[in-house]
């Protein structure tokens, strides 16, 4: 993985081009290539996201864009970038072995009561949760 490909570095180059965009010392040309480039790095810095909250949610979270910086940004990037949340549901947790390679994982599912489904990461993995018929969880990182 180069330097440019961390979730660090995608996120810096996104909030370092939409500063710029808005900047009035850049000339017509370089403002009139940005709106495509920022679009490119916020796509790219999701899908470096989505990869980073499965393998290291810890570094997702540490690099998330904050809601005060995301609202400053250009309106054709907002989707492309996670929102805090607060989601009330059932909880389901889903545990897997492998068995081959010695491994075993959990994976935990809200279901809203209209039936949306969200995948839940932790920075440390819960010790002593349990399946709930009600529970209400708040973060960062709705993507």
């Amino acid at each position: 993985m180069t330097q440019q490909d961390t979730l660090e570095s995608l996120t810096n180059q996104l909030l370092q081009v939409a500063a710029e965009q808005t900047s009035q010392t850049q000339d017509i040309s370089a403002r009139r290539d940005q709106p495509q480039t920022l679009i490119q790095i916020a796509q790219k810095r999701k899908d470096k996201a989505l990869e980073e909250i499965q393998i290291n949610p810890n570094n997702f979270l540490l690099f998330s864009i904050p809601k005060q910086a995301k609202d400053q940004l250009p309106s054709d990037i907002k989707p492309l970038i996670e929102d805090e949340a607060t989601v009330s549901g059932k909880l389901d947790i889903i545990h897997g072995d492998d068995f081959t390679n010695h491994k075993s994982t959990y994976n935990w599912i809200v279901e809203t009561s209209d039936t949306q489904r969200f995948n839940v990461h932790f920075g440390t993995e819960p010790s002593s949760l349990i399946s709930s018929p009600a529970v209400r969880v708040e973060g960062g990182g709705k993507t």
